[in-house]
């Protein structure tokens, strides 16, 4: 399961989380959306409410996984994140589908508060083109990142939706994947040899 923070209020709010908002029909604060299908708002006396909801939705099966890896690039302050998407089980009207993207940042500081889970970027959606069981898409994305972002706390989250239209319209989420930091040093595998010599 796959948490985001979509900031509608505020210097960390952006255009595009204002634009999703308003596509589910928002709400009260909080307000959230399990599976893109199950709005749930307000913070005092629901905690049951959410643990359920979110309970349910860990143990539903997909009828398709996701793979994600990102490659960062520190000399250009790029990233390129590579999303694969693999069907387990047929995907009804999966031509109305769409792979999206986000980038996502943690301990993000505004007005003296520090916020994790916070979207900095929200990629095109890109239509899904398979939906047979066995069949594979790939989508891969190159991004620039944006002054101040501090890459050991990015990452990006992938998910499928259903791309419905219309304000209060639910889009549901199929299944979703999140990656390591950008800035994770890569583990460099080596022989047994390689190692002797290494540390000769």
């Amino acid at each position: 399961m796959v948490f985001l923070d979509f900031h509608v209020a505020g210097s960390l709010r952006e255009g595009e989380s204002l634009a999703r908002f308003s596509q589910y029909g928002g709400g009260g604060t909080p307000t959230v959306w399990v599976d893109g299908l199950e709005r749930l708002s307000g913070s005092n006396d629901v905690a049951s409410r959410y643990q359920n909801a979110f309970a349910a939705a860990e143990a539903d099966s997909a009828n398709l996984s996701l793979a994600i890896d990102t490659g960062y690039d520190s000399p250009s302050g790029t990233t390129t994140i590579s999303v694969t998407v693999e069907i387990a089980e047929a995907v009804a009207d999966y031509e109305d589908c769409v792979v999206q993207i986000v980038v996502m940042e943690d301990e993000v500081t505004s007005r003296g508060n520090s916020f994790d889970r916070t979207v900095r970027q929200i990629l095109d959606p890109v239509p899904l083109t398979v939906g047979a069981a066995g069949e594979r898409q790939t989508v891969v994305r190159t991004v620039d990142l944006g002054t101040g972002w501090q890459p050991v706390n990015l990452s990006a989250v992938a998910w499928v939706h259903r791309a419905s239209t219309g304000s209060g319209s639910s889009q549901e989420v199929l299944n979703a994947v999140q990656s390591q930091s950008f800035g994770t040093t890569p583990i460099v595998k080596m022989s047994w040899g390689g190692v002797k010599a290494a540390y000769r």
